[in-house]
Order: C-alpha cells, then structure tokens, then sequence
C-alpha cells in the first residue's frame, strides 16, 4: 500500500503544479474554481482539470472499502480540501497526507441502511414479505407497521411515502439492503442492484411473454422498478387530400395485468431461477457466474425493447457473454462462432444427432446477428427471437443445474470438460 501513496502522492503533486492560479474565474469554458486565502482563485480547467478527474478516480477506487461506502464527490472533497491546502501553504503534499486521507475515510462510521423503491406491474398475495435474493418485496398496505417497527421515525415522514407511492395503486415496494458511510453512494449502489433486478425478473418472465411476441400481442407482463412497460392508450389520425381520406386509430400497449410475486416462476429449480438470485447475491463470485448474471441481465434487456432486430443482438450478446473463451498463450483461437457452437452443442446435445440439430441453431442464429451487425439487415422474424431466448436460457439452466457442469468455477474447467467429450 506504501506504494500506492506515493504513486497517489506524486499525482496529487503534479496536479498542484499544474494548476492555474488567478485573480479572477473565466468567463467561460469548462473549469472548476476555489477561493484561495489573498483573494485569488485556483482553476482547474483543460489538461489539469482531465488530471485532477483522473486524480479522483484512482484515489476512489484504490481501496475496495472506501469504493463501496463513500461517493466519488465525497473522495473529491478531501482531494480538493488536501490541494488548496498545499497551495495557500505554498507547500508539496507529503505521503502522509495520503494516508490520513484514507485513514479518514476509513474510520468513519459505517451504517446499515435499507433503500425502498416503488415497484410496479406486481402484486403480493402472500402476508408477509416476500425475499428474492438481497431484494425485499413488501406490500405497503399489509407490511407498513413492519417497517415503522424496524425504523422508527417522526409521524410527519409517512407523508413521504404517500408521495413515493402516489402512482403505485397496488402499494408494492422492494427494497435492498446496503452498509455505506454516505447517503448519496448507497442510492448510487441500491440504483445499480434494482436495475440488475429488473433484467433478471425480464429474463425469468420470459418464457410467459414469447407467446405474446409470437402473436403479435401487446399483453405482455412486465415487472419493473424502472422504465415500466405500463399500459398506455396511443391515438392517431390520417389525412388524405386525394381521396379526403379520414381515419383514425386507438391502440391499447404494454403490461395491463399484474403478476403476483408470490408464484414459483420466480424460484423455480428446473430452470435455475432459484440459483440465480443465490449468485447475484455473491459478493465474491467464480468466472462461470459473473458470465451467467451477464448473460441473463443481456436477455433482460433485450426483452424491454419492442425493436426485434436491437432485442435479438442483445441475445446475441448474452450467449457471447455466456460462452466466449480466449485461452491465454494460444495464438489461433477457433472463431468466435465456431467456438460458441461447439460449447452450446456439448452442454445441451445428449447424442450426436442433437449436438448437429444445436450446432446447426446456433449457426444460424450467428449468420443473422452477422446480417444485421455487419449488413445493416434489419429483419429478424419472432421464431428466430424465440430460439435463441429458449437456447440461452437452456445453456444457464443446465450449467447451473446440471451435476457436473454445475462443480465449474472456472471457463478452462468447461473447455477441458469439452475437449474431453468431444475427443472421447
């Protein structure tokens, strides 16, 4: 860590150097000022202004902790207090300014905190609250005096969370638990975990929303903390001056029904879903399950987008994500396609007849993400959207469930467990 301060110390110098120092502030451009003790200004603008952000970055994410539980403006803070100092003092920073930055930081109080969300499109028909993974999902109307009981406030604040669920009729909250020592990096950290929920929630909703697609219906469920698929009325009307044409048009689209959370979709072991929340819930987790939580965050998102041709990329995208393997020290690596064909076929194929069928899917799921990728192709019909969302769910499934498959930490322990069918 000596190490690090000092290669800190030595930036923090340079950027001292490097400032501009005024009696008065610019009158335009992009710049950053501090009043300095004599009246003058300290400027930060161009180059030591690019050098002061990279400053901060490296000083946030040095130490896991102080990333986790402080913001990057509270980090900025002590960096520009620790500058001006230096400068009003006419002195160089020392390294062990550094460590009393980090010791600060560190040895503030740390607090355990409990972030709610509206959520919408869900229902809960169960009395108590429901646990999926870090998430809570509560019903306001049933579960209200649990949480005055576990945090107790003032009667004024309930008119607070009135207003946090004034568009939410079904009164359904969720929420996530986070240690931080600032208020503004725990909503940062709680933002980040309810978007992941949504993805995850899409990717396990998927299967009762593909009939949809196919039938071209906008009935779709949809479950979402953010950017709710929620039922909206669209109108419009067409003129024509040739014929004195006049018509007009009414269109019901999005989720107008709400999905209960209490059923077993949500945990259902055939398909994984009950292990994908245990993995999200990982704070340290293997090579195999930071590419499944990819891959399933990939499907979420796609499945939120009405264009097929963007929607089947992202697919794409999460089998890349699930499947893609460059093993170090080799200089010819098989193509990506070829490589994603062979994986997919062994992990899902029982015999050579079904490892051809899958081969033979992929390859051509591949030669249309190609098309659109490279050819500016656009058409993507709903049975090719719907194969590849049932392959890669397959793919997780069975390397999440399956009894060897499911022992891999690492993608060589899958390459070496492919090779060695393949060969055998």
């Amino acid at each position: 860590m000596a190490k690090s301060y000092q290669n800190i110390n030595q930036k923090v110098n340079a950027v001292i150097e490097s400032v501009d120092i005024t009696s008065s502030v610019p009158e335009n451009g992009s710049y950053e000022a501090y009043g300095m003790r004599n009246g003058n200004h300290i400027v930060f603008s161009g180059k030591n202004k690019e050098g002061l952000e990279q400053l901060i970055d490296l000083v946030w994410k040095q130490n896991p902790e102080v990333y986790e539980t402080h913001s990057r403006e509270g980090v900025k803070q002590k960096l520009i207090d620790l500058i001006c100092s230096c400068i009003n003092r006419e002195v160089k920073s020392e390294k062990k300014d550094i460590e009393n930055i980090f010791k600060i930081l560190v040895s503030s109080p740390a607090e355990q905190c409990e972030v709610f969300r509206p959520l919408y499109g869900a229902k809960l028909s169960s009395q108590l609250p429901i646990q999926l993974g870090i998430f809570t999902i509560y019903d306001f109307s049933k579960h209200s005096s649990l949480i005055y009981s576990k945090y107790p406030h003032p009667p004024e604040t309930q008119e607070y969370w009135r207003k946090l669920l004034l568009h939410n009729q079904e009164n359904i909250l969720i929420s996530v638990q986070l240690r931080g020592r600032d208020s503004e990096r725990i909503q940062e950290r709680a933002e980040k975990y309810f978007y992941q929920f949504d993805n995850i929630i899409r990717y396990m909703l998927a299967e009762g929303n593909i009939r949809f697609i196919y039938f071209d219906r906008d009935e779709r469920f949809d479950i979402a903390v953010f950017e709710h698929y929620q039922k909206s009325m669209y109108q419009s009307i067409l003129l024509s001056s040739s014929t004195n044409r006049f018509h007009t048009d009414l269109k019901i689209k999005g989720a107008g029904r709400l999905f209960d959370m209490n059923l077993p979709v949500f945990t259902d072991q055939r398909k994984g879903h009950d292990i994908i929340w245990k993995i999200h819930s990982e704070s340290n987790p293997s090579e195999i399950n930071k590419r499944v939580i990819t891959a399933v965050e990939w499907i979420g998102k796609s499945l939120r987008d009405t264009d097929l041709a963007r929607s089947f990329i992202q697919i794409m995208f999460a089998l890349e994500a699930l499947l893609t393997f460059r093993e170090q020290g080799i200089l010819i690596s098989p193509s990506i396609a070829s490589q994603l064909t062979e994986f997919a076929a062994f992990i899902l194929g029982k015999n050579n007849e079904t490892r051809l069928q899958i081969e033979t899917k992929i390859k051509k799921l591949y030669a249309t993400r190609s098309s659109i990728v490279h050819s500016g192709n656009s058409k993507v019909s709903k049975q090719e959207l719907i194969e590849a969302i049932y392959m890669i769910k397959g793919l997780i499934a069975h390397l999440k469930i399956d009894p060897q498959l499911s022992t891999f930490q690492s993608m060589k322990q899958l390459q070496t467990w492919v090779k060695s069918k393949k060969y055998s």
